[in-house]
């Protein structure tokens, strides 16, 4: 082989190289773009989330506020039967009727 023909075969090759880092390098900025709007969809996704677990959770506090109130106005209430009622403070019955939804209290 003429040795001059060696080094256009080696030059074809860096050609071929070039061509190829030449459009890796072109679709680079479509490769960023695609990945900064899927982070900004996994964005969204995250504080959808975070809202719900939020939301569930003031539920469950709330749940465990109206458990904790009927316990304690049945416990009262059971011991008062050995006397001559029920005794719930007026602050009680408010606490019943605004927080728990316990609109008929004796």
């Amino acid at each position: 082989m003429h040795p001059d023909l060696e080094k256009m075969v080696v030059l074809q090759g860096f050609d071929v190289e070039a061509r190829r880092l030449s459009d890796e390098i072109a679709e680079l900025p479509k490769r960023v773009a695609q990945l900064a709007a899927d982070q900004e969809k996994a964005k969204k996704e995250l504080d959808v989330i975070v809202a719900s677990l939020s939301k569930e959770e003031t539920l469950r506090r709330r749940q465990e506020l109206i458990l904790v109130a009927r316990v304690a106005m049945q416990m009262s209430y059971e011991t008062s039967m050995f006397s001559k009622g029920p005794r719930l403070t007026l602050s009680d019955k408010l606490y019943l009727f605004y927080f728990v939804g316990v609109t008929s209290v004796p």
